[in-house]
């Protein structure tokens, strides 16, 4: 499976840039799927009136209700890791898993920042693969700079090996 992290402040363009590209990645095949980490603070939204949120605020440590096409689930993060999230997509046969957040895991990353500010804070994070001044665009003279997101899309596109995950970590699996 093929993880691409991509990491930035708020209103930095993350959410943005990984729609852009899930439909330019799914045309070429791929099953893709997203992990976002909720860093706002507080309980992701819910709809609070629903069986399998009643069964997950009653104490089950996961709850799921499956529609027709679709599945939402609920969990509680003591029991379920980013690294077990990992595993569990990695079980369904996803190709490519898009995390967005989670800066300080050691994932290879893409960061975005809005100015040269926000970079050279982010630029310290491990296993930067490439970034992108998505605001104040600038000439930054290093090896993985980018003016835009086609740019940095061909760039990943062409360098995949660098965000794949060959083996999970034994305890996760």
């Amino acid at each position: 499976m093929i993880i691409i992290q991509i990491v930035g402040y708020k209103n930095s363009g993350k959410t943005t840039l990984i729609t852009e590209w899930i439909p330019l990645l799914k045309g070429l095949g791929y099953r893709i799927a997203t992990l976002k980490h909720h860093g706002h603070g507080g309980e992701p939204d819910v709809i609070a009136e629903v069986d399998s949120i009643q069964h997950f605020r009653a104490g089950a440590t996961m709850s799921a209700v499956i529609g027709e096409e679709t599945v939402q689930m609920q969990a509680d993060l003591n029991h379920l890791t980013i690294d077990r999230m990992i595993s569990f997509y990695q079980s369904l046969g996803v190709d490519l898993l898009f995390v967005e957040g989670y800066k300080q895991y050691p994932l290879p990353k893409i960061v975005l920042s809005k100015d040269s500010t926000e970079l050279d804070k982010l630029l310290k994070l491990t296993n930067v693969q490439a970034y992108l001044c998505t605001n104040q665009l600038r000439e930054i003279k290093d090896s993985f700079g980018f003016d835009d997101k086609s740019t940095l899309f061909e760039y990943c596109q062409h360098n995949l090996a660098n965000f794949t995950v060959k083996e999970l970590p034994k305890w996760i699996r």
